[in-house]
């Protein structure tokens, strides 16, 4: 009998709700990560405690609620369905999850149930998917540390594998141009940014985080590939700033206010660090930045991957090869 591998979704996760209250206890847990903000333990402890948690969860739970639908975060629920969707399309031997970093399920929690599982029944090997594509310090290292956390008192624990990118992959690179000229079809743009989460400089100069590597790589597949139906400019940039450091640029906001002021009246946008629409596409791009550009210039949002049919089938497929392929065909599930 073949062994079962176990697929996990790894997904950061969303405030249980829009109050205040909730959004407190997520940014407290997030920005307490020393991954993601990774400035002297002590030091950050005094900002997040005196000068952040007190102010910030008011106007962020303002943001969270625009995009609340009632009974979740698009985050989440998005995440749930593309799990949901994508089992059907995997190959017998594999099972899949999803879990959070911040929401639930989390991760411990599906080590608890495989370490009640029948010894002789239970997946042998366990392979994470983190659901960002490029690597970086704060996302992918995270996910490793919240494993390690996870695993540390465990007798028993299966093998690991840990898809730490996937920034050049064909499926990802590939349905991305598909939904961005879907929706230019309908929707034209005379300039188009593709943008990504910010990290602060420091990080790829001194740290020598990959990050800015794999965002340029994942443009420049992007860029050419657009050119087949795209003849606009396509810019790079970076959004999400957060804190008094200098951050990856150019600033989203700032380009594309400099667009609208020399007199272009719509710029398309797409994410392409998030395969799941969230606070950072929907609200961040979709509304505070159009509200930034006002009624002279409309914001053009692709939306994420998200659980779209297509994508759910092929994303299945990469899984199926990554898992159980041979070395020549994962090698050839990316562009080189």
């Amino acid at each position: 009998m073949e062994t079962k591998i176990k697929i996990v979704l790894g997904q950061l996760g969303s405030p249980a709700s829009p109050s205040v209250k909730d959004v407190r206890a997520f940014l407290k847990e997030f920005l307490g990560d020393p991954r993601v903000v990774d400035l002297s333990r002590f030091l950050w402890w005094m900002i997040l405690n005196l000068f952040v948690l007190p102010f910030r969860p008011k106007k962020s739970a303002k943001a969270y609620s625009r995009i609340w639908q009632g009974d979740g975060f698009p985050l989440v629920k998005i995440t749930k369905s593309l799990s949901h969707k994508m089992v059907p399309h995997l190959n017998p031997r594999l099972e899949l999850n999803h879990a959070f970093l911040l929401s639930k399920p989390r991760v411990e929690d599906l080590f608890k149930i495989w370490d009640q599982e029948d010894p002789f029944l239970r997946a042998q090997e366990v392979i994470v998917v983190p659901l960002f594509p490029q690597y970086a310090e704060s996302t992918i290292g995270s996910v490793v540390d919240t494993l390690g956390h996870s695993l540390k008192n465990r007798v028993n624990i299966p093998s690991l594998r840990i898809l730490n990118s996937f920034h050049k992959a064909k499926v990802f690179i590939d349905h991305s141009v598909r939904k961005i000229k879907d929706h230019l079809d309908h929707h034209p743009a005379e300039k188009f940014i593709i943008s990504f989460h910010g990290i602060p400089t420091r990080r790829v100069t001194e740290k020598k985080d990959v990050y800015f590597q794999h965002c340029h790589e994942t443009f420049e597949l992007l860029k050419n590939q657009m050119r087949q139906f795209y003849q606009g400019e396509i810019l790079m940039t970076f959004q999400s700033r957060f804190g008094s450091e200098v951050w990856l640029g150019p600033a989203t906001n700032e380009v594309a206010v400099k667009l609208k002021d020399e007199g272009i009246k719509t710029i398309g946008f797409y994410c392409a660090s998030f395969l799941v629409d969230c606070l950072e596409t929907t609200d961040e791009i979709g509304h505070e930045l159009q509200h930034e550009l006002g009624e002279s210039c409309k914001v053009v949002l692709i939306p994420c991957l998200n659980d779209d049919e297509k994508w759910v089938k092929e994303f299945s497929s990469f899984i199926n090869t990554y898992a159980l392929g041979s070395q020549k065909e994962k090698d050839d599930l990316f562009y080189s």
